[in-house]
């Protein structure tokens, strides 16, 4: 029995068993994704404004030591794949967002005055 079992139940009535694990497997992934994505912005927002690269490079970091720490629990399992969905998560809020940052950035560079 899952946490989530009586609102999966509620949201789609009459599920299989097959059908409900692939729809926990498919909201896991997207947690990963997401979670991985706001991680990035808040990096990037916040202790690493204006380096990007350094904050995707920081969650590729702290998705492996995250998958890491779980391969040496016993009743955890680490999982590449989940690395992958979350340095996936990250580079795509980089990839969105990177214009923009870097059109703020411009934005605050003070003008040179022409001579």
């Amino acid at each position: 029995m899952n946490l989530l079992d009586p609102y999966i139940d509620r949201v789609v009535p009459g599920i299989t068993l097959d059908e409900r694990y692939e729809l926990i497997g498919l909201m896991r992934w997207s947690a990963h994704f997401v979670e991985y994505g706001m991680f990035l912005t808040a990096l990037s927002l916040g202790p690493l404004r204006g380096y990007p690269v350094t904050a995707l490079v920081a969650s590729v970091g702290c998705a492996l030591l995250d998958e890491g720490l779980q391969s040496m629990r016993p009743d955890r399992s680490g999982s590449m794949f989940d690395v992958v969905v979350d340095c996936g998560g990250a580079t795509t809020i980089l990839m969105i967002a990177m214009p923009g940052w870097a059109m703020a950035q411009e934005r605050r560079r003070p003008r040179r005055q022409p001579r």
